[in-house]
């Protein structure tokens, strides 16, 4: 979550609280209206409800009294999230929750079979904001980033097998969400940032060898389209043999992946590979070096 953009939303919030009408606050912030003028009517709504039996301090007070209660060793781990919500996070909660009573239970769940195009698709991206937006540490962070990865890489496959079409972008979103499922874990303990690691590094192997099969099996009209793709999933795979070899890993297979770069490539995860005892890095060094498109 945009530490700023709360910081901004609270201040706004105060300022409407002090008397100042919705317009004349967002003038103060004409760059970024659009998404506060929302959350300010919600807020604004919220404020005219009559009060809960449980009302926000005292689910504050609740979740502390929770947080408190934890073993010393969960509330010793490194960098994890707050538990307890700000202002911020409670009103987009809310709107988010009121966006899916309006829609419909049955209406949002249909959106998860959606590819882009589809008329539901937005929906679908939306609940995943969301489930990011309420993530509460950089594990659970990690693991939806892996979720999409994998969301992505299955709309890229149903479009290609409904149309025929070989959605380029899709494909880059879904090595982006693992970049970023990777870069959750450079802040984990050991035994999390390993068990992340083996899960992209499996889910790295599945994509390279399905879109290689898909490869040997389309036009040659595909076969080009998808080459871009593939030497982009061989890279990114050749570089996660690299971080988990580091890391004392053994790789996931991959039947349909090349195991080493081309000959005579220049390829430095080929040279790293044919050393006999190539020099470790440690897990930012490789995360500096991650292949994409950027």
């Amino acid at each position: 979550m945009n530490d700023n953009f709360d910081t901004i939303l609270e201040h706004c919030i105060e300022q409407m609280h002090a008397g100042r009408s919705i317009d004349a606050v967002l003038e103060d912030h004409p760059q970024i209206a659009g998404e506060l003028r929302p959350l300010l009517e919600m807020a604004d709504g919220l404020q005219a409800l009559p009060d809960p039996p449980l009302v926000i301090e005292d689910l504050m007070r609740s979740l502390s009294q929770t947080v408190d209660a934890r073993p010393e060793s969960a509330q010793e781990r490194p960098r994890i999230k707050s538990v307890l919500p700000s202002q911020s996070m409670l009103l987009r909660l809310a709107a988010s929750m009121a966006l899916v009573f309006a829609l419909g239970f049955g209406f949002t769940a249909a959106s998860a079979d959606t590819v882009p195009g589809d008329v539901l698709y937005p929906v679908k991206r939306f609940v995943e904001k969301v489930r990011l937006s309420i993530s509460m540490n950089d594990n659970n962070e990690a693991e939806l980033r892996i979720a999409f990865s994998e969301e992505r890489f299955t709309e890229a496959l149903k479009k290609y097998h409904r149309a025929g079409v070989v959605d380029d972008g899709l494909f880059r979103q879904m090595l982006e969400e693992a970049k970023l499922a990777l870069d959750e874990a450079l802040d984990l303990p050991p035994e999390e940032r390993t068990k992340l690691l083996s899960h992209v590094g499996y889910l790295t192997a599945h994509q390279k060898n399905v879109i290689e099969t898909v490869r040997q099996n389309a036009s040659p009209e595909i076969q080009r389209a998808l080459e871009p793709v593939a030497e982009m999933c061989g890279r990114r795979m050749r570089w996660m043999e690299g971080v988990m070899r580091d890391a004392r890993m053994a790789p996931p297979a991959c039947p349909n992946c090349s195991r080493s770069a081309p000959a005579g490539s220049g390829s430095a995860y080929g040279e790293e590979r044919a050393a006999p005892e190539p020099a470790r890095r440690s897990y930012r060094e490789w995360m500096e070096q991650c292949p994409g498109w950027d």
